[in-house]
C-alpha cells in the first residue's frame, strides 16, 4: 500500500491532464526534405569554395585510380617491348598509386575536419538558443529528454553519418561515371543507352527506398 506521504505528493489527475496539454508535441515533417534545408546544410557545411576544392580532389582521386588500372594494362600488353625498361613501367605505376593514396587521404581529412567544424557551429547555435529560451514557454513545455536527444543523437548523425554518406555518394557516382567512360573508350557507344536505363532504374529504386526510409527514420526519432 502506498504511504500517506506518497499519496500527498501524487499529482492530481486534473493537473496531469493540464500538464499534458501544456507539453509541446514534437514536430514531424512530412514528404521530401525541403530545398531550404539542403541549402542551409550545404552553406553551413563549407560553401561553394569547399565543394569546388573537394570535387577537384575527388576527381583527381578517381583519375589516379583509373589511370593505375590503365597503366597496368598497358604494361602487360608491352611486357616484351625492349624500348622501355621494367623500372619505367614500375615507377609510373607507383606514381599513380601514390597519387591515389594522397588524394584519397586528403578527401577523408577534408570531410572529417569540415564535419567537426560544422558540428561545433551547430552545437554553438543550439546552445545559444537554449540558454536564451524562456523557462515558462520552453523548458516547462519541452521534455528534457527531447532536448538532450538534440545535443547527443542528432548531433552524432550530423557529425558522422551525413559526412560519410556524402563522401560515399560522390565517390560511387564518380566510380560509375568512370566505368561507363572506360566502357565507351574500349568498347562501343551502345553503352550510353544501357547507362541511361541503368540510371533510371537506380533512380526509381532509390526514390522508393528513400521515401520509406525517411518516414521510418522520422517515426523512430519521435518514438525515441
Amino acid at each position: 500500500e502506498p504511504s500517506k506521504e506518497a499519496e500527498k505528493k501524487e499529482i492530481p489527475r486534473e493537473d496531469k491532464e493540464l500538464l499534458h496539454k501544456l507539453m509541446l508535441a514534437e514536430d514531424k515533417e512530412e514528404g521530401a526534405v525541403g530545398a531550404h534545408v539542403w541549402k542551409m546544410y550545404f552553406s553551413y557545411y563549407g560553401g561553394w569554395f569547399f565543394y569546388f576544392i573537394f570535387m577537384i580532389v575527388m576527381i583527381a582521386s578517381s583519375v589516379s585510380q583509373t589511370g593505375s588500372n590503365f597503366w597496368l594494362s598497358y604494361w602487360s600488353d608491352n611486357a616484351g617491348d625492349k624500348t622501355h625498361s621494367r623500372n619505367y613501367y614500375f615507377i609510373a605505376y607507383t606514381m599513380f598509386g601514390v597519387g591515389y593514396a594522397v588524394f584519397a587521404f586528403t578527401r577523408v581529412l577534408m570531410v572529417k575536419f569540415q564535419s567537426i567544424k560544422f558540428a561545433r557551429f551547430i552545437h554553438k547555435e543550439m546552445f545559444s538558443k537554449i540558454i536564451r529560451a524562456p523557462i515558462n514557454l520552453f523548458f516547462d513545455r519541452v521534455p528534457i529528454g527531447r532536448i538532450l536527444n538534440r545535443f547527443s543523437k542528432d548531433l552524432d548523425v550530423v557529425d558522422e553519418y551525413l559526412a560519410g554518406t556524402f563522401e560515399s555518394t560522390v565517390d560511387q557516382f564518380l566510380t560509375v561515371v568512370t566505368s561507363i567512360g572506360i566502357c565507351v573508350i574500349v568498347g562501343t557507344l551502345w553503352v550510353f543507352p544501357l547507362a541511361v536505363v541503368f540510371f533510371y532504374f537506380c533512380y526509381s529504386l532509390n526514390k522508393k527506398f528513400t521515401n520509406i526510409n525517411r518516414e521510418v527514420t522520422r517515426l523512430r526519432k519521435n518514438l525515441g
